[in-house]
């Protein structure tokens, strides 16, 4: 995210697009991606020309991970 404007007090004045990537990086986190990940994805959400291949591939790769922790766990 590009730096936000501060008030004198030192609080952080975002906007509403602002507000809507900082929930998305929240979810993003919330689901287990890594900040890796996830700046990739803010990328694709903010890029309206991406393939949704992209997308897709971002989000099996996670899920292919999930699965394999759950099964080394119940190895």
């Amino acid at each position: 995210m590009a730096p936000v404007a501060r008030t004198d007090s030192g609080y952080r004045q975002y906007n509403a697009a602002d507000v809507r990537t900082l929930q998305f990086i929240k979810r993003g986190r919330d689901l287990g991606f890594s900040m890796v990940e996830i700046a990739e994805l803010v990328g694709l959400w903010h890029n309206r020309q991406r393939a949704s291949a992209s997308v897709k591939r971002i989000a099996q790769k996670h899920v292919d991970e999930l699965t394999q922790r759950i099964e080394a766990m119940q190895a």
